[in-house]
């Protein structure tokens, strides 16, 4: 099996593991599903109430949505600046749809200072795991770097791992 495959089956499986684990806990699973009826019915403030605490206590998935929420103005301003550093958040721990959003935003500056090597890593990381669009805007990215630094974003993504929640 080359090293490829085996990488992006070794982050597929940690992913998974780390996603599975985001709601363990019953009260923060409770929570959690307070805010997802929240943003059903548009009230984001309630949304925002309940997701907050566990962001901020590290769950994964509280942090991704509010990166959403910030990403998309959902009952506030669009701040791109905390989109990105809630999604760095969910996606130094693994979940997926952060990874991507990461790799995009570090790709165009958007948010974040654009670092193209560090974009690539995150892209990377995506398209191991299927991630729809992550191997399209890695071509594009890719276009505008040097080979060298392309090899850079995929020795990161080779060594990358997720973190747990402090």
């Amino acid at each position: 099996m080359n090293r490829h495959v085996l990488s992006a089956c070794k982050t597929a499986l940690i992913l998974s593991l780390s996603g599975f684990l985001i709601l363990s806990a019953g009260a923060a699973r409770a929570d959690f599903a307070a805010g997802v009826t929240a943003v059903l019915a548009e009230d984001y403030e309630t949304a925002m109430k309940e997701w907050l605490p566990l962001a901020e206590q590290g769950v994964a998935g509280a942090q991704s949505n509010i990166g959403d929420m910030f990403s998309n103005g959902l009952g506030m301003e669009r701040d791109n600046a905390q989109a990105f550093f809630w999604h760095l958040k969910a996606a130094d721990q693994g979940v997926v749809k952060s990874i991507f959003f990461v790799g995009a935003a570090l790709a165009a500056g958007q948010g974040v200072e654009k670092d193209l090597v560090q974009g690539t890593k995150w892209l990377l990381l995506a398209k191991r795991v299927g991630f729809p669009n992550a191997e399209q805007v890695l071509s594009l990215l890719s276009q505008s770097m040097s080979p060298e630094d392309a090899a850079e974003g995929e020795r990161l993504a080779d060594e990358w791992s997720p973190t747990t929640a402090d």
